[in-house]
């Protein structure tokens, strides 16, 4: 299964479940994560939902290979990336409109798509080993599923402007000084 679904003693844990592709979110990884969340919104006694990844991975975001896979599908590069960038931007339009706390608990990278998982929920906890970039430029990609909403209201109209254009990769120290993590 792409995601797997927890629920104990009130908390629902959404565990992304790729760690072959460092859990790089894919269709089927993001219609997952929809679906979880459907299951614990009619699901009682839920408390809170937490995010987290397996085998020392958050998330590397969005699925590269997948998209092109789409694209041998479609006449148009740009067609097969947009169809899944939506599907993509819907989980976390997901997360962000749950009704109860969300809380990232992040370990190892959480690089594009997935750093906007990482930030979308109420609360993020990283391990000191863990990182975060918004790099969608490196891969050839324009910013998407959310970052030009989320990241701007968590650190500031220019230091997103800074992440974005350079790409940087954060570590945990520098990603809780600008306020995008709690260390724990």
């Amino acid at each position: 299964d792409p995601v797997r679904l927890d629920i104990e003693d009130g908390v629902a844990t959404i565990t992304l479940n790729r760690p072959e592709n460092r859990n790089a979110l894919n269709a089927e990884m993001a219609n997952a994560i929809v679906d979880a969340v459907d299951e614990v919104e009619t699901t009682e006694g839920v408390r809170c939902l937490v995010l987290t990844g397996t085998e020392g991975t958050f998330c590397a975001g969005g699925d590269i290979k997948s998209m092109a896979e789409r694209q041998g599908s479609s006449t148009d590069l740009n067609e097969a990336v947009e169809t899944v960038q939506l599907v993509l931007s819907r989980a976390i339009q997901r997360i962000a409109e749950f009704h109860l706390p969300t809380i990232a608990k992040i370990d190892g990278v959480a690089y594009g798509a997935g750093g906007n998982l990482a930030i979308v929920p109420d609360v993020t906890v990283a391990s000191a080993d863990s990182k975060i970039s918004f790099g969608f430029r490196q891969v050839g990609l324009a910013i998407d599923t959310g970052t030009s909403y989320l990241l701007p209201r968590q650190v500031g109209s220019s230091k997103a402007k800074e992440l974005v254009f350079t790409g940087e990769l954060l570590d945990a120290k520098a990603a809780e000084d600008l306020g995008l993590f709690k260390t724990v």
